[in-house]
């Protein structure tokens, strides 16, 4: 890319100026009156130090920033999706079933890039990551997202977009944003409800489950500390399906964010659980 081209005054004492940058010889610049004045192109990005030199002596420092006015950013991608409409992209969860991985394609990263990636799911759900391109040559890992994320977007959109800062610079680059589309089942499974006391979860049969469905349940701690149980018999004629949460989990997440979800499986015949959006608690 082109940099901006800037041209540098100085009063100089001479009829013959030599600009350096740092010990980098640039040019030598003719007096005009009591001015001159030097025309430097393709100046990388970082910070400059020039001097001005004639018959041994030399000037007073003076740096000057050179940024990029703007980066081409390609918009990111998510491993095992589908290409859409432009900029977007379509995932089937269950063929990931896990974590999913965002990926940065190379936009001329830099050592030193600073890179962060945004994501905003159901109900406006944020969440951001950041990394340092440290290797050499640089390189960015991709990006996780948290699996139970993308299950809550099942059925619904996410957002997805990066910035990029360069090293010693102020100016932070967005990228376009990828719309992805999340699949996985055909109607919307309702979070868990809890009680007051934060000890039980239940689940509400749905107009689409029947008599022989059958649920489990999990929570999240902040720190991965998880926990299940499955319901054996089935809804029958019930409204609903009870969870007494375990004491031992609840001792040590109480205060503490978590969220949690449930799995339905509509038959027993039916090859995989459908999973359900989350329920967020600020302090168990």
């Amino acid at each position: 890319m082109k940099q901006p081209t800037p041209i540098i005054h100085q009063p100089p004492t001479a009829e013959t100026v030599d600009l350096y940058d740092g010990d980098k010889l640039l040019g030598a610049a003719t007096l005009d009156g009591n001015d001159w004045s030097l025309i430097v192109e393709n100046l990388p990005p970082e910070l400059h130090t020039f001097t001005a030199h004639f018959a041994g002596a030399k000037s007073n420092k003076w740096t000057v920033t050179v940024t990029e006015s703007n980066l081409n950013l390609p918009v990111p991608h998510v491993n095992g999706a589908t290409p859409g409409l432009p900029n977007s992209e379509r995932l089937d969860y269950y063929t990931i079933n896990d974590d999913i991985q965002v990926v940065i394609p190379d936009y001329g990263i830099k050592l030193g890039d600073s890179v962060g990636l945004y994501w905003t799911g159901r109900g406006g759900i944020n969440l951001f990551s950041e990394q340092t391109a440290a290797e050499n040559p640089p390189a960015l890992l991709p990006f996780s997202i948290s699996k139970y994320q993308v299950i809550d977007a099942i059925l619904t959109t996410a957002v997805i977009y990066y910035t990029v800062k360069r090293k010693d610079e102020a100016q932070v680059h967005p990228s376009p944003t990828l719309i992805l589309t999340v699949e996985g089942h055909t109607f919307p499974v309702n979070a868990p409800t809890i009680n007051g006391a934060h000890d039980n979860l239940r689940v509400w049969k749905q107009n689409e489950f029947n008599n022989g469905t059958t649920a489990g349940v999990r929570a999240i701690g902040p720190d991965g500390d998880e926990w299940s149980a499955d319901s054996t018999p089935a809804f029958g004629g019930n409204d609903y399906l009870n969870f007494e949460i375990d004491p031992s989990w609840l001792a040590r997440n109480r205060g503490r964010s978590a969220i949690f979800n449930c799995s339905i499986r509509l038959n027993p015949s039916d090859p995989h659980y459908l999973f359900s959006q989350l329920l967020r608690i600020q302090a168990v």
